[in-house]
């Protein structure tokens, strides 16, 4: 079942089923289903949530991958917008989760939208001198 071929070992990686005898380490997996490998050669669009949750939280824990915790985040807060949402107290309720990492990632969530905010704004200049406006 542990090939290369990553069909099958894929889709119980991403199914979150944890296989009897096999560990479950992300650097267990075929070098070609691990997150960081997998954004490198496919982009960041290609990996799930869970996957670019875990390489944001970089480590797992004992018995749990990056990914599985990736995903335990995801099904507790009910999708990204309520992760970033969520509050230190909500956010440190989760085992191995706390203001470290809780402060790491409203650091990345205020980083996005800045930047976000800084395209809208691009935009709106470039639209203005298309109209003729004078640049702000």
């Amino acid at each position: 079942m542990r090939t290369n071929e990553g069909v099958a070992w894929r889709s119980l990686i991403c199914a979150g089923i944890t296989v009897q005898g096999l560990d479950m380490r992300i650097a267990d997996w075929p070098a070609d289903e691990r997150p960081r490998e997998r954004l490198l050669k496919l982009g960041a669009a290609a990996l799930s949530e869970a996957e670019l949750l875990a390489i944001f939280l970089r480590t797992g824990m004992a018995g749990s991958s990056a990914v599985e915790l990736g995903r335990e985040l995801l099904a507790r807060f009910g999708g990204l917008n309520r992760l970033f949402g969520a509050t230190l107290d909500e956010f440190a309720a989760v085992r191995g989760f706390g203001p470290a990492k809780y402060v790491q990632l409203q650091a990345v969530v205020e980083i996005a939208r800045r930047a976000r905010s800084d395209r809208a704004l691009q935009a709106a200049r470039r639209e203005g001198a298309a109209q003729g406006e004078p640049a702000r």
